[in-house]
C-alpha cells in the first residue's frame, strides 16, 4: 500500500473559484491533503468554461482533481450551519472572494480566529487584503498587465502580449499553497493558526526577476525582447533549417563550445562576442551570424551536436509535442482520470516513498458528495445515538444561558501548581459546568408530553443536579430516586433546585429501576445518567477546552456514569483525533472501565442490556461511545481512593492547563499516569466543586 501524503490527515475547506484558488488546493489535494469543495448552487464558473468532453468542462476538470464537493448557500441558515460544522474540523479554509466578501458572510479573520485557534485561512485575491485597490476586482490578463508582466512579454514594437497561460493566477497559487504549508508548519511549534494573504499582484512583482534590479539600478525602464534574455547572450530562439531552437550558452565556456559545434570557432575570438557583456550589447548581429550557420540543418540534428557539445538547448515544442516528449512520459506528467480518458498535467513535486500513480481520482461533480458528508458530519455512527453533530447542534442553547459567566484565572495557584489554572464559575446552585450545559441542552430538547408528565431519574447527585436543572429551566415537576445513605450535599442542591428527592432502594440500580416504574405508571420521562441529550450538552465544554488550549495534545477526565467522558471524547477525537483521552475511575465503581475493557477486546459489541429496563438503552450508548476504537478513551484507569490525594498532585506537576469541569466523585489519575504524561500539554477536568471548596488548597498544601 502506498504511503500516505505529506499533507494526510489536513482537511481543507475549498471555497475558491475559477483558477487561482483551485490550483492551489489540487497541490494540496495532490500532495495529500483532503480538500472538500464548497460551491454555490450553480456550481463554479469554470465548470461553464470550455472546452467541453462529453459535457464535462476539461478546463474545470483540469484544476479540481482528487476533491470532494459539496453545494452550500452560505446566505441560508442551513447551509450555514452544515459550513460551520465542516469549518469545526477544518485545518485550513482557502478562499478567493474580493476582500469584503468573507466579513460580510460572518466568515472574516477576525470572527473565525477566536473561535477556530488552529485554523489557518489563506485568501487569494487580485490585489489583497489591504491598500488602495483591495476592493477592484481581477482576473489575470489585468495582474498581468498591472504587475509589468505584460509590457516584457512579446517582440519589440509589439502590442501588449499576454503571457501564453496564466501566470497571474498560477503564481498566486504557487504562493498560497506554499504559504499554507508554512502556516501548518508553524502550527505545530506554536499551536495557532494564522492568516495567509496573497494578491495576484503581489505575485507578479515578486517573479519579474532582475527588471526591478535593472530599472532601480538606472538602467533604461525594460521593454519586450522576444525570446532574448536582457542579459546573457546568445540565450534565444534561433531558426534553423526547419524551425526554431533555444540555444542558452550562459558563459563565455559554454559559448566557445557552441562555436566549434557550429563550426565557426571564429566568432568566439571576435571582440564583439568575446564577453557576455559584449554579446548583450552586439545581441543582433550575433543573432544574425548564428542563424546563418544555423541555416543547412534542420533543429533536430543541430539539437544533437550541441548537446554532445555540453551547450544547453532544445527545440521549441507545441503543446501535442510536450504531451508526447518521452520525458515527459518518464516523470509522469501526463496522467489520466481514474475510470476516463481525460489527460491532465501530473504533479511535478516527486517525493521519495511517495507515490506517483498514472491515473487520479476525477474532479467531481456538484454536490457529488453530500450524502456522505453529511452522513460524516451528522450522524451517529453506527451503534451510537450520540454523535459530534449533536454537540455542535446544542452548543447554540448551551451558550445562550452561559454567555454571561466570567472567565477567571488564578495566578497564585499558577505558581502553585506550575500551571495555567482557569475555571469557570457557575452560581447556579452548586450545580458544576458539566452539569448546567447538560441540564440546558436537556430543557432545550424536551417535548410538551415530557414537560406536562415530569421528569423521572435515579442518582447518587451528580446526573440529578443536571436534571434538576433542566426541569427548574422548562418549569417542569422533576423526581430523583436516590439510593440509601446518600450525599446530603447533593441531595440538598437537588432539592434547592426544586426537585422532589425520594430516597429508595439499597444501591443505584434499585432506585433506578423503581424510579422507571413510576415514571412508566405517571406518564413521565424517564432521564439515564447517559441520556444522548446530556452527553451533547456536556460536550459542549469540550469544545471550549479545545479552542481555548488549541496546543493540549492530551485530555485527562474522570468516568461516572459515563456522560462527561463521551462528550469530551466525542468532540476531542472529531476535532483532533491524535489528541489522547484518558478515563480515571475510582476502584470502587469499576464498571464502566470493565465494560471498557470487554469492548475493546471483543469484536462485537457487548449485549448487557437489561429486558424492560429502559435506562439500559443510553447507558448501553456510552459504553460504545467510550470503548469506539476511533471515538472512545484510549486508555482508562482506576485508581484507590486512599490514593487520589498523591495521584492528584502527581498530574498537576505535568498538568499544562487546568480545565473546570465536574464527574465522578472519585476523579484522579493513575500513579503511573506520571512518567507518560512527563513533558506532554495536558488539560485535566477537574471538578468544580474541588475548586470551590478547599480540597484543593489542602492538597497543594501537602507538596
Amino acid at each position: 500500500m502506498p504511503a500516505p501524503g505529506p499533507l494526510a490527515g489536513i482537511r481543507v475547506l475549498d471555497l475558491t473559484r475559477v483558477l487561482a484558488g483551485p490550483y492551489c488546493t489540487m497541490l494540496l489535494a495532490d500532495l495529500g491533503a483532503r480538500v472538500i469543495k464548497i460551491e454555490a448552487p450553480g456550481g463554479d464558473d469554470a465548470r461553464r468554461i470550455g472546452p467541453f468532453l462529453g459535457g464535462r468542462s476539461a478546463y474545470f476538470a483540469s484544476l479540481n482533481r482528487g476533491k470532494e464537493s459539496l453545494a452550500l448557500d452560505l446566505k441560508q441558515p442551513a447551509d450555514r450551519e452544515t459550513f460551520e460544522r465542516l469549518l469545526a474540523g477544518a485545518d485550513v479554509l482557502v478562499e478567493n472572494f474580493r476582500p469584503g466578501v468573507m466579513e460580510r458572510l460572518g466568515y472574516g479573520w477576525s470572527r473565525l480566529r477566536p473561535r477556530h485557534p488552529r485554523l489557518v485561512m489563506a485568501s487569494t485575491s487580485g490585489f489583497g487584503q489591504t491598500g488602495p485597490y483591495a476592493g477592484r476586482p481581477a482576473y489575470d490578463a489585468v495582474v498581468q498587465a498591472m504587475g509589468g508582466i505584460m509590457s516584457l512579454t512579446g517582440h519589440p514594437g509589439s502590442p501588449p502580449t499576454r503571457v501564453g497561460t496564466s501566470i497571474g493566477d498560477i503564481a498566486a497559487g504557487l504562493f498560497t499553497a506554499i504559504g499554507i504549508q508554512a502556516a501548518l508548519l508553524a502550527r505545530e511549534r506554536s499551536g495557532r493558526g494564522a492568516r495567509v494573504d496573497v494578491a495576484m499582484l503581489d505575485a507578479q512583482v515578486a517573479i519579474l526577476e532582475n527588471a526591478i534590479a535593472r530599472t532601480v539600478a538606472g538602467g533604461p525602464v525594460p521593454g519586450p525582447l522576444g525570446s532574448r534574455h536582457p542579459s546573457i547572450a546568445p540565450f534565444q530562439a534561433l531558426a534553423t533549417g526547419d524551425g526554431f531552437l533555444v540555444v542558452a550558452a550562459g558563459n563565455d565556456a559554454l559559448f566557445a563550445r557552441l562555436c566549434e559545434a557550429l563550426e565557426r570557432p571564429g566568432l568566439a575570438r571576435d571582440p564583439r562576442f568575446a564577453t557576455n557583456e559584449e554579446r548583450t550589447r552586439h545581441a543582433d548581429e550575433l543573432e544574425r551570424l548564428l542563424e546563418e550557420a544555423l541555416a543547412g540543418r534542420g533543429a533536430g540534428e543541430w539539437s544533437a551536436a550541441l548537446l554532445a557539445a555540453g551547450v544547453p538547448c532544445g527545440p521549441v515544442q507545441d503543446v501535442a509535442q510536450v504531451i508526447a516528449d518521452p520525458q515527459v512520459a518518464a516523470r509522469n506528467m501526463i496522467v489520466r482520470e481514474r475510470g476516463g480518458g481525460l489527460r491532465l498535467a501530473g504533479n511535478p513535486i516527486k517525493l521519495s516513498g511517495l507515490a506517483d500513480p498514472p491515473t487520479r481520482d476525477p474532479a467531481p461533480e456538484l454536490d457529488a458528495d453530500r450524502a456522505g458528508l453529511l452522513a460524516e458530519l451528522g450522524g451517529p455512527r453506527p451503534g451510537l445515538a450520540v454523535g459530534f453533530r449533536d454537540v455542535v447542534e446544542a452548543r447554540p442553547h448551551v451558550m445562550r444561558h452561559l454567555r454571561p459567566t466570567p472567565l477567571h484565572r488564578y495566578p497564585g495557584l499558577c505558581e502553585r501548581v506550575g500551571a495555567d489554572v482557569w475555571v469557570k464559575h457557575e452560581n447556579h446552585h452548586a450545580v458544576g459546568s458539566f452539569k448546567v450545559r447538560g441540564g440546558v441542552h436537556l430543557a432545550a430538547r424536551l417535548d410538551a408530553a415530557a414537560r406536562a408528565g415530569g421528569l423521572y431519574t435515579a442518582s447518587t447527585g451528580n446526573h440529578g443536579q443536571s436534571i434538576a436543572f433542566a426541569g427548574r429551566l422548562a418549569g417542569c415537576a422533576v423526581t430523583v430516586a436516590v439510593p440509601e445513605d446518600p450525599n446530603p450535599e447533593k441531595v440538598a442542591a437537588m432539592r434547592r433546585l426544586g426537585a422532589e428527592v425520594v430516597v429508595h432502594g439499597r444501591d443505584f440500580d434499585e432506585a433506578r429501576e423503581w424510579i422507571a416504574g413510576v415514571a412508566r405508571q405517571r406518564g413521565g420521562r424517564f432521564i439515564g445518567p447517559t441520556e444522548p441529550e446530556l452527553i451533547a450538552g456536556v460536550g459542549t465544554y469540550a469544545l471550549e477546552i479545545l479552542e481555548e488550549r488549541p496546543d493540549a495534545d492530551a485530555i485527562v477526565v474522570p468516568v461516572g456514569a459515563g456522560s462527561g467522558a463521551c462528550g469530551v471524547c466525542l468532540v476531542a477525537k472529531t476535532l483532533r483525533p491524535s489528541i489522547e483521552v484518558i478515563g480515571v475511575q475510582s476502584a470502587s465503581a469499576p464498571t464502566a472501565q470493565q465494560s471498557w475493557r470487554a469492548r475493546r477486546a471483543s469484536p462485537a459489541p457487548m449485549a448487557t442490556r437489561h429486558e424492560g429496563l429502559a435506562t439500559r438503552v443510553p447507558f448501553e450508548n456510552t459504553q460504545r461511545i467510550l470503548a469506539d476504537p476511533e471515538l472512545g478513551l484510549d486508555d482508562f484507569v482506576l485508581v484507590s481512593d486512599e490514593a487520589i490525594d498523591a495521584a492528584m498532585l502527581l498530574l498537576l506537576e505535568h498538568t499544562h492547563s487546568l480545565a473546570e469541569g465536574a464527574g465522578a466523585a472519585s476523579l484522579a489519575a493513575a500513579l503511573e499516569l506520571r512518567e507518560r504524561l512527563a513533558g506532554r500539554r495536558v488539560v485535566l477536568v477537574l471538578s468544580g466543586a474541588n475548586l470551590a471548596r478547599a480540597d484543593l488548597a489542602r492538597l497543594l498544601a501537602r507538596r
